[in-house]
């Protein structure tokens, strides 16, 4: 017989403005395999008003994005409302300070 010890779930919704400093001078780096080497190659940078949902992939243009915390300080991916209240509605949702 064996036992599994269940992780304790710390996940939250954090909602943060979409000008909030973490979506800013973003950049996204791409590797790849060339031979034996692997290659690392820095993608132009994001712009600053384009954020997607991770959830179903929709523009987010509401004033406020839901961010998914796995725990404090541990940013799993942005969320739209739509998502939130479809897939996340039993975690808290705390407002950024």
């Amino acid at each position: 017989m064996s036992y599994e010890e269940e992780e304790e779930d710390n996940a939250f919704i954090q909602m943060v403005s979409r000008n909030h400093q973490m979506f800013k001078n973003r950049n996204m780096t791409f590797y790849s395999k060339q031979g034996k080497n692997i290659v690392a190659t820095i993608l132009p940078t994001i712009p600053d008003n384009i954020i997607v949902c991770d959830g179903c992939n929709d523009l987010i243009k509401d004033e406020e994005v839901g961010l998914l915390m796995l725990e404090e300080n541990h940013v799993w991916g942005t969320q739209c409302k739509k998502c939130i209240s479809k897939y996340y509605s039993e975690l808290s949702v705390v407002n950024h300070i």
